[in-house]
């Protein structure tokens, strides 16, 4: 539709994971170019690419012009990260939010009855806004994204929760910044 290619996260998955079955393959050069998407799909690759380096066979990770929130993600365990100087880097953060058409459905003289068990049931449902608790299990969510990004950053890179978070919260740096910050290794 926009006149390029692109891999998701199922086919990036199953093919690191095919590669670690064959005898003929020593290593793995990831190319990522991406500015990041849903962290489920993220944590996928990311889970795959562990499982080569489980199998014994290095990953390096070759970045394009961007690697970016799930981009970065996905390399955060690499062997290996090499980079452009102006390869936009990192964005070590997560964001996430929620529409609510409730309004666009009064207008439209639209009615929506939710039906759910539990208080939190009907947390997602675009028919309403949300209220203060599910607001804040919402937040709770995101944070608990956040915390996992940075402590896989932390450990893929060899540096400390507190090292990340000085240079996480979404910030993001060129190829040459990021590697004065050790988010990448050349």
């Amino acid at each position: 539709f926009l006149g390029g290619g692109n891999a998701g996260a199922a086919t990036i998955s199953a093919a690191l994971r095919s590669l670690k079955k064959r005898d003929d393959v020593k290593a793995v050069v990831l190319r990522v170019d991406s500015p990041g998407g849903s962290a489920s799909a993220s944590e996928d690759i990311w889970k795959a690419v562990t499982e080569v380096q489980e199998s014994g066979r290095p990953v390096v990770v070759s970045m394009g012009g961007v690697a970016a929130s799930g981009g970065y993600y996905v390399a955060a365990s690499a062997d290996a990260i090499l980079a452009e100087p102006t390869t936009i880097t990192g964005s070590i953060g997560a964001f996430a939010g929620r529409f609510t058409f409730q309004n666009l459905y009064e207008k439209l003289g639209v009615t929506t009855e939710l039906s759910g068990r539990g208080r939190m049931a009907n947390m997602f449902s675009i028919s309403k806004p949300m209220d203060p608790m599910e607001w804040e299990r919402f937040d709770a969510l995101a944070q608990d994204v956040y915390r996992r990004f940075v402590e896989k950053v932390a450990e893929g890179r060899g540096m400390s929760v507190e090292e990340v978070e000085a240079v996480a919260s979404g910030r993001v740096w060129s190829g040459e910044d990021a590697l004065e910050q050790g988010l990448i290794d050349q």
